[in-house]
């Protein structure tokens, strides 16, 4: 299992949306269940991988409005290309156990003890991305509040 690496922006417009919270709790829910039913199960809980967060990956340039570039990790802020899936899968099988415990790399393996710190390590990687990205966060605010605008004309 694990938390897919989603862009800076849309991590950004799930905080600007109030959602920030819901997501690090969800992240803390996901370990929990999977600790409780490997209990129910007696057998040790699947190792669940976190790829979220501000990187190297994550924090791609965004083409601006009208340049034809493509990007190289993602389509779009929510789907990761094959080559990102590549990196993901060999941190995943080829490297599991030299990742065990909180690491500060691209994929972090999740259970009781890291996603604590994981969410801490995320609000910090988020305060940094949004102060060194000032005018790609007021862009974001600009767009939101013209959504947020027309949703209450209708």
């Amino acid at each position: 299992m694990f938390v897919p690496p989603t862009h800076a922006v849309y991590l950004e417009i799930r905080k600007m949306a109030g959602l920030w919270q819901d997501f690090k709790t969800w992240r803390e829910k996901i370990v929990e269940i999977n600790n409780r039913v490997a209990r129910e199960m007696n057998r040790p809980p699947f190792p669940i991988w976190d790829f979220s967060g501000f990187n190297e990956y994550t924090e791609e340039e965004v083409p601006v409005e009208g340049e034809l570039r493509e990007m190289n990790w993602y389509w779009e802020s929510s789907h990761f290309k094959r080559k990102l899936g590549d990196i993901i899968f060999r941190r995943m099988f080829a490297q599991h156990s030299a990742s065990a415990g909180f690491s500060g790399g691209f994929g972090t393996l999740l259970d009781l003890n890291t996603v604590p710190l994981t969410n801490r390590k995320l609000d910090e990687e988020e305060r940094n991305y949004s102060l060194s990205h000032r005018d790609e966060i007021r862009h974001l605010r600009k767009i939101l509040g013209h959504i947020n605008q027309s949703d209450t004309a209708l």
